[in-house]
């Protein structure tokens, strides 16, 4: 991480235990969630507010992405020493995002344009509040609240950018991931298989470079017959996953972030249904 980063940006992003490991991080933790680097969206600094609490009581505060990154490394402790264990954390693709634009030379909303959204045809893509759609006719993105608290138009959510500021449309998402599953998107086996590389997140639930993968049975016995879902799932309740036993995508959000496990039961019950009509449709 440090070959491609300012000190000023990440110097003692990372002390553990009293020991810098922020010249031990490397990319690969940051794809897959074993930085130690805590996550800024989510942890609260010792008596004090987490960046998510401060968006209600200061609606109105601006934040940078650069802020986001100051928060973790300034008010947060690590959680463990860089490929100890996966713990998630939203700064770790914040980092990646510099990262991508200090090998390539240009903005992150211009990376994602020339190499995925132009070539898949993604014409309903952006990056919140930095690019636009290739397709100007797009509508405006739907609301999205925690519990009835409208989050649309909270200043902060303007920092959103590497770690989930990309607005797209469901069968956009749609067409990433069966670009994905089939090569198109990255054609190196080696690096499919890096990306299925699961860290263990807690019980039932691991994470790989950029991926999450669910094994029901895990979560609770009488999931025992569910199949795998591999995927991702966000903070606001958008989700896109693909169960590769039934051969099924889906995809959606819930623009509610007050339940996370919510998209994952909605995929649950998609699957139940497709698996009774299969039953059904043999029966005939």
């Amino acid at each position: 991480m440090s070959d491609y980063l300012p000190s000023s940006l990440i110097n003692r992003i990372h002390v553990y235990n009293g020991k810098e490991y922020t010249d031990h991080v490397l990319v690969r933790h940051l794809l897959s969630h074993t930085s130690g680097i805590p996550d800024y969206y989510t942890k609260s600094p010792e008596n004090g507010k987490s960046f998510f609490e401060i968006l209600f009581s200061e609606p109105d505060r601006k934040w940078t992405v650069e802020d986001t990154v100051a928060f973790a490394r300034d008010n947060l402790i690590p959680e463990f020493a860089p490929g100890e264990k996966a713990s998630y954390a939203d700064t770790n693709f914040q980092l990646l995002g510099f990262i991508i634009e200090s090998v390539t030379g240009q903005s992150l909303h211009d990376v994602y344009k020339e190499l995925i959204f132009e070539p898949l045809g993604m014409k309903h893509t952006y990056l919140y509040t930095r690019s636009k759609p290739i397709d100007p006719d797009i509508k405006k993105p739907a609301h999205f609240f925690f519990k009835n608290t409208d989050l649309t138009n909270i200043k902060a959510f303007e920092s959103s950018w590497a770690d989930g500021g990309i607005v797209s449309t469901v069968d956009d998402c749609l067409v990433f991931i069966k670009a994905f599953n089939t090569g198109t998107v990255f054609s190196n086996e080696d690096t499919i298989y890096l990306m299925r590389d699961w860290k263990k997140l807690q019980k039932g639930m691991y994470y790989g470079f950029g991926t999450m993968h669910f094994v029901p049975p895990e979560l609770f016995f009488l999931l025992y017959s569910y199949p795998n879902i591999t995927g991702h799932f966000g903070s606001i309740g958008s989700f896109l996953f693909y169960c590769e036993k039934l051969d099924i995508y889906v995809a959606g959000t819930m623009n509610q972030g007050k339940s996370a496990s919510r998209p994952f039961r909605v995929v649950l019950k998609v699957i139940n249904i497709i698996r009774k009509f299969e039953k059904e449709k043999n029966r005939d």
